[in-house]
């Protein structure tokens, strides 16, 4: 019998990260560190789960920006 595999969740995801992952959209990403003064890259891996926003800045305005789409 095979070994099922666990879904591993990055460290810091959340919820909220999760849901907002889901209604991105092309340019989102830019749009948000655009805003909040991050880089690119630390603001998709803040979303992605892999590193922290201790102010949570990111996750705040991502969160605002998403929150009224399907």
């Amino acid at each position: 019998m095979a070994k099922k595999s666990k879904v591993k969740k990055a460290p810091y995801a959340t919820d909220d990260t999760i849901n907002i992952r889901k209604k991105m959209r092309i340019g989102d990403i830019a749009k948000i560190a655009r805003e909040t003064g991050y880089d690119q890259s630390h603001v998709s891996r803040v979303l992605r789960g892999e590193s922290r926003n201790p102010t949570g800045d990111i996750v705040k305005y991502a969160k605002k920006m998403v929150s009224k789409r399907k």
